[in-house]
């Protein structure tokens, strides 16, 4: 990765992949996202692109002390596990929002949830609100459409977009027989889930 200079300090060059790297947070209703920590081992590339929304933001690992020094606003979250559901709501302020990257896993039979919806499941136990998954296609790195997968128009949009992709034809009918029977969160190969830490006193909805 390139850099430019400005007063002396060095300016990551906003490729087009770091860029693709800050799309998550259009999924956001928030536009000023404040304090931002991060979890999971991101890449150096996405770290990068974390710190071009907030200079500041942090690995939770790296501070201890965040839940006293600095809570967090938003925290970006990779490879997910139940204990980083915890430690995300610990940093989270009130009203907070998380997001979370949702791979193929291979962790059946482990107490892990290994997909979308099993993630949005595990978010609603652990007492986040609004929560929202969506779809990235052709998976997270290369992201190019994001799909919100409470909307069927939407989702079959994206599943008409199979042509030339090897076995396009046999998937798009099995996402949209998953649809079908509200059941498109356990397929989607690559996604993400958003939820926000409730206000204090605000009831679960």
């Amino acid at each position: 990765m390139t850099a430019d200079t400005q007063g002396g300090n060095a300016v990551p060059s906003l490729t087009l992949q770091l860029w693709q790297c800050l799309d998550w947070r259009f999924l956001l209703p928030v536009s000023d996202l404040g304090a931002i920590g991060y979890t999971g081992n991101p890449s150096a590339e996405t770290v990068c692109a974390l710190q071009l929304l907030d200079p500041d933001a942090r690995d939770l690992a790296d501070y201890p002390s965040v839940h006293a020094a600095r809570r967090c606003d938003v925290v970006f979250a990779e490879r997910m596990t139940r204990s980083t559901v915890r430690e995300v709501s610990a940093a989270l302020i009130p009203g907070g929002w998380l997001y979370a990257q949702v791979r193929p896993s291979l962790r059946v039979g482990r107490g892990e949830p290994v997909t979308v919806w099993g993630w949005q499941r595990a978010l609603r136990r652990a007492g986040f609100v609004d929560i929202k998954s969506h779809w990235h296609t052709p998976d997270l790195t290369s992201c190019l459409r994001i799909t919100p997968l409470d909307s069927p128009t939407a989702v079959r949009g994206t599943l008409s977009r199979y042509q030339g992709v090897r076995f396009g034809a046999l998937k798009a009918v099995l996402g949209r027989l998953a649809l079908s029977v509200g059941l498109i969160g356990l397929v989607v190969p690559a996604g993400s889930v958003i939820g926000r830490r409730p206000l204090t006193g605000e009831h679960q909805r």
